[in-house]
């Protein structure tokens, strides 16, 4: 529902976009949002190599993921 057009009359009524987190609203620029429909699974798309610009391609989609995870659980030791 949040991914439903909310530009028109009386979708607000109807819950289109409630709960939608604008990516450009936030420092990062990345939001932890579900895009899939439910009970589908994300995939992986794209594995970058080792090779050339791909390597800062691979740190930078490693930070992103980071975002996207969340923070590490806190150990108890």
């Amino acid at each position: 529902p949040h991914l439903r057009d909310a530009h028109y009359f009386g979708a607000e009524a109807l819950g289109h976009g409630k709960g939608y987190a604008y990516p450009h609203d936030f420092e990062a620029g990345i939001v932890s949002q579900a895009y899939s429909p439910l009970g589908v699974q994300p995939a992986e798309f794209y594995r970058p190599t080792t090779r050339g610009v791909e390597v800062e391609l691979s740190a930078r989609l490693e930070a992103i993921r980071g975002i996207l995870r969340g923070p590490a659980p806190e150990t108890t030791e």
